[in-house]
């Protein structure tokens, strides 16, 4: 089973796993080998279309913001003039992830505010340095969260503006 296949496959890099796996359908097996290696995830994958910079933002993790950072450069650097943040289908992730996103594309001001159940109210600022170019973000009803948040900032700023679905309303 799945679980079993992802313990067998932990362990030393460069070592060699042997496999027999099969097809539930059909009841045909195949044995097969793979090599342990370091699997790294991305969260953000881009490409530019014409004159505009695609950024797909799967989720906000510890990574996201310097990837995001990178995807920027690299479309500037390309040509970009204008940016497509894609965030369908992102439900979320880490709050610091967000607000360093936020604060590399935001100018200086109030980025959110966060209010716990107690009361307790934490304001996130953004310095002055931001992205300065025309932006906007695709979402649907699977954009939840962080990715939510995400979308409004930059809309409250006058950065972006938002296309697709309604978001989830988390």
């Amino acid at each position: 089973g799945y679980n079993t296949a992802v313990d067998l496959m932990l362990g030393e890099i460069g070592k060699n796993v042997a496999f027999t796996v099969r097809k539930n359908d059909s009841g045909v097996t195949k044995d097969i080998t793979v090599t342990r290696n370091e699997y790294i995830v991305s969260t953000v994958d881009y490409m530019l279309m014409d004159n505009i910079g695609y950024i797909k933002i799967a989720n906000f993790y510890a990574d996201t913001p310097a990837e995001l950072k990178d995807a920027v450069i690299a479309l500037k650097d390309l040509g970009a003039e204008s940016l497509l943040f894609d965030i369908r289908d992102n439900t979320g992730g880490k709050l610091t992830a967000i607000e360093e996103a936020l604060d590399y594309l935001l100018p200086e001001g109030i980025m959110f505010t966060v209010k716990d159940k107690k009361g307790n109210t934490e304001v996130y600022k953004s310095d002055k340095a931001c992205v300065d170019m025309p932006m906007a973000v695709l979402v649907n009803n699977n954009s939840a969260s962080a990715a939510e948040l995400f979308t409004i900032a930059l809309m409250d700023y006058g950065k972006a503006v938002s296309i697709g679905e309604k978001t989830h309303g988390k």
